[in-house]
């Protein structure tokens, strides 16, 4: 079983990249690729495992756009994003996020993190019983992070 994700990111090139990138994974079954949480109020069926936020900016719209999807769906929140400062992962938090990687995380790190994140939730997943992606020994060089590591 894949998990469920949905896609938002505001930028149209940003989107249509990650969309395919996800598209190419077993492990992901995209559900939708929108701009922002308007467009995103229509994806309740099948209501994605996990809602993956491409963040460009830290500013109090983006945190704004993370609270309006925290309210619309259970799922849990992912950022994905250049960058990340303790006071910058405080604030998002505090907005709702549940997690977040870099974004020059590869592909293939990328689907296994997704579906590991979104089978940690298991009031609201039904992935939760599913085993955990295995790690194959170490770290593929230094191109990921999530927040269960430290921020920067």
């Amino acid at each position: 079983m894949s998990v469920r994700v949905l896609l938002v990111a505001a930028h149209d090139d940003a989107r249509a990249g990650l969309a395919e990138r996800l598209s190419r994974s077993s492990e992901v079954e995209l559900v939708g690729a929108v701009c922002g949480a308007s467009e995103a109020r229509s994806f309740t069926d099948p209501r994605p495992h996990l809602i993956l936020l491409d963040l460009h900016e830290d500013d109090d719209s983006e945190r704004e756009l993370c609270r309006e999807l925290r309210s619309m769906f259970p799922s849990p929140l992912v950022v994905l994003t250049s960058f990340m400062t303790r006071e910058h992962w405080s604030e998002l938090q505090a907005a709702g996020v549940s997690n977040y990687l870099l974004r020059h995380v590869n592909t293939r790190r990328l689907a296994e993190e997704l579906s590991r994140l979104a089978a940690l939730d298991s009031g609201t997943n039904p992935l939760a019983d599913r085993e955990q992606p295995k790690s194959r020994g170490g770290r593929e060089g230094n191109d990921e992070r999530s927040a269960s590591s430290g921020a920067a």
